[in-house]
């Protein structure tokens, strides 16, 4: 870790107040849209990926062969570059809001923990941990919506498991955080729970946050990002492979040092701007949900068996048992 930072490049008041680190697919697009309802909140649209830019494990699309050599990103030797693109994101919030970011794969990353923790040391940070199942074949079925699987499940699973298994090892995830933030600073919500009772979460991420108040989700779609499985998965799966290319491309605009980046563009200025945010999360609402279909059976008790030894320490560090949501959990995988 570099050690030699300038200190205004450190100032803990110019970070935001609190961040969700994830996990993927586990509701934190709903969290941060519930949150935005909040007047004393601003949290930028989108997912950020400031503190594990450079991480290739999280982020292999930030890495690309262009003409002039490969892009790449280096967090500590480019933080007076990196800094400034993050501090422009909270640009729109108001005197006494308190600013907040989204970034799914924080939560993941292994280098994104000890970076919070020295540049952002009084933030409080929230996860939100799905039964890593069926976290796991949402964010497959992710993967299929935004051109970046191209094998079915079982194949993926199989030839390239990466991420898609090793997000949902959130025993490690949380130990590596608490290594590095106090856990008074770290809140743990169960998706399952937040689904269930979504107006006490809200209430009590409120008061974690220190927000007078709450959000009434009397009317309030917190559905975000739902599930919208293709018609037909096979044609999908070609169509991927055959774009795929451009994938690559769509975070080309936003982050420094990618192809074609421009840091204070009109496109850039336009999305950061409270209508963009509104008019997007409009659109969103109209766009179709289809549920995805069913795992195989033995594909499932097979996630099951690796998900059940990977998070054996869960439990504990929760101070709760999850059998109730997660019945796989237990030792014959019922509950038990």
């Amino acid at each position: 870790m570099e050690e030699s930072l300038e200190p205004r490049l450190v100032n803990p008041r110019h970070m935001p107040d609190f961040i969700l680190i994830g996990g993927q697919k586990c509701g934190t697009s709903s969290l941060h849209h519930i949150l935005d309802q909040h007047p004393r909140v601003f949290i930028p649209r989108g997912e950020i990926f400031f503190f594990d830019v450079d991480d290739v494990e999280q982020h292999p699309d930030f890495f690309v062969p262009t003409r002039g050599g490969w892009t790449d990103h280096d967090f500590w030797a480019r933080l007076d570059t990196y800094l400034p693109w993050y501090r422009r994101l909270f640009e729109g919030a108001a005197e006494g809001q308190l600013r907040g970011e989204d970034s799914t794969t924080y939560l993941a990353s292994r280098l994104a923990p000890e970076r919070i923790a020295r540049l952002a040391p009084r933030c409080r940070l929230i996860a939100l941990l799905r039964d890593p199942i069926q976290r796991a074949w949402s964010h497959y079925w992710h993967g299929v919506a935004t051109g970046r699987a191209t094998q079915s499940f079982e194949r993926t699973l199989r030839d390239r498991p990466g991420n898609i298994l090793r997000r949902g090892f959130y025993a490690e995830q949380l130990e590596r955080y608490l290594r590095y933030v106090p856990q008074e600073q770290l809140k743990v919500l169960i998706f399952e729970e937040f689904i269930r009772d979504p107006q006490r979460i809200t209430d009590e991420v409120c008061a974690f946050l220190g927000l007078p108040g709450s959000v009434d989700l009397a009317n309030v779609d917190i559905h975000r990002n739902a599930a919208r499985a293709p018609l037909s998965l096979r044609a999908r799966l070609l169509l991927n492979a055959t774009l795929r290319p451009l994938v690559a491309k769509s975070y080309h605009r936003k982050i420094p040092f990618m192809p074609g980046y421009q840091p204070d563009s009109v496109t850039a200025r336009v999305e950061r701007h409270p209508w963009f945010r509104k008019a997007a999360d409009r659109f969103e609402d109209l766009r179709p949900r289809r549920r995805y279909p069913p795992m195989q059976e033995d594909t499932r008790a097979f996630l099951a068996g690796v998900f059940r030894r990977r998070n054996a320490a869960l439990p504990e560090l929760l101070g709760r048992e999850l059998t109730a949501w997660w019945p796989w959990m237990g030792k014959d995988g019922t509950g038990a």
